[in-house]
């Protein structure tokens, strides 16, 4: 299995908040459904060797997204498809059945291969096993939606409201993602360009 970042149309859209709630909040990159994420809680789990990650857009067209703005979405969706799974039946998995997830799709390799391979380069061990988490909790709606749970009803009803620090660009209520182009009224979900072995 390959561990993959599902269209965010699987999973809807969320009505979300504009920017300026961060533009006062100093030292702040955003705040998530409540929950301010810090600046070092961002830099963290960056390195001075993290590259840019190289993602497509819905055209096909691959561009590149700055590291510290792919770590903060990543951040981001660890919250949102926890929040998502909250509200389904099944509720959000428990660290067993994430553990055993994460290992089945790693299939004998490590988080930070299965990151590399996905074209997260120079990032240390802990955003690699974030970023591997954020794909089982994503994999885990996926799951829900196909034993018949209607996501998109539950998505409905989520109150998720997001701010985001103008320097990381702009979070799009349509895509669920950032742009780094504040002015983008509609920029296409980001999704790193290389693959995986992992899912």
């Amino acid at each position: 299995m390959r561990v993959r970042l599902l269209s965010v149309a699987a999973v809807g859209v969320l009505a979300v908040s504009g920017l300026s709630a961060c533009r006062t909040n100093v030292g702040a990159a955003a705040v998530v459904d409540g929950h301010r994420v810090s600046e070092n809680d961002v830099a963290k789990y960056l390195a001075t060797s993290a590259q840019a990650v190289k993602v497509q857009d819905q055209s096909g067209a691959t561009i590149s997204i700055p590291a510290r703005t792919f770590v903060l979405n990543t951040l981001i969706d660890q919250q949102l498809y926890q929040r998502i799974l909250q509200a389904t039946p099944t509720g959000v998995p428990n660290e067993g059945a994430i553990a055993s997830a994460t290992q089945q799709g790693l299939n004998g390799s490590t988080v930070e291969k299965v990151a590399d391979q996905a074209g997260l380069h120079g990032y240390p061990g802990a955003f690699a096993r974030l970023w591997v988490r954020v794909q089982v909790l994503r994999n885990a709606i996926s799951t829900d939606a196909q034993k018949g749970v209607n996501v998109q009803t539950v998505i409905d009803k989520l109150h998720f409201p997001v701010s985001v620090n103008p320097r990381y660009g702009a979070w799009d209520t349509k895509s669920l993602s950032l742009s780094t182009n504040p002015a983008a009224s509609v920029p296409d979900f980001l999704k790193p360009t290389g693959t995986s072995t992992a899912g």
